[in-house]
This record gives C-alpha cells, sequence and structure tokens, in this order.
C-alpha cells in the first residue's frame, strides 16, 4: 500500500482548480428558485385561503423575482413549489 502524495505543486494546483469549479457550480445554480417567465422567483411566503363565493381553497404564494426584484401573487391548489 503506498501513499499518496498530495505535496506537489501540480496536485495542489488540480485540487484547487477542481474545488474552485465545484464551489462555483453550486452557487451558480438557483436550487430554491421557481420559474416566473424567463426569470427566477424566490419564495417568500405561502398561505392557505379559502374562498366562499368558489367554494374552493388554495394556496397563495408570494414570490420575489432574483433580477428585477419584482412581487409576484401567485395561486396553487396545492402547497407552493419552490
Amino acid at each position: 500500500m503506498s501513499a499518496t502524495n498530495f505535496s506537489s505543486a501540480k496536485t495542489l494546483k488540480k485540487l484547487f482548480t477542481v474545488s474552485t469549479f465545484m464551489l462555483m457550480a453550486a452557487l451558480g445554480t438557483n436550487a430554491n428558485a421557481y420559474m416566473i417567465g424567463n426569470s427566477f422567483a424566490t419564495l417568500l411566503s405561502c398561505n392557505y385561503n379559502y374562498n366562499a363565493d368558489y367554494g374552493t381553497g388554495g394556496y397563495t404564494g408570494i414570490y420575489r423575482a432574483s433580477y428585477s426584484g419584482g412581487i409576484y401573487y401567485l395561486r396553487f391548489q396545492s402547497y407552493c413549489p419552490y
């Protein structure tokens, strides 16, 4: 069994490059974002409402657009996607 040598400059550079790429990929994705049109939005709140006029209930989600900062109100039959 041989020991792995991580002290060489080439190995450290490769390890740094791979680590940096993985970190940037993780930060660059919108894992908790919902698509509204062509932009991502994050869920601010999701509340259940009953509409007596129609006799049905549903969830109203409040979303904030990532780029414009606009607020959107969307209605769903089940819990709001995020």
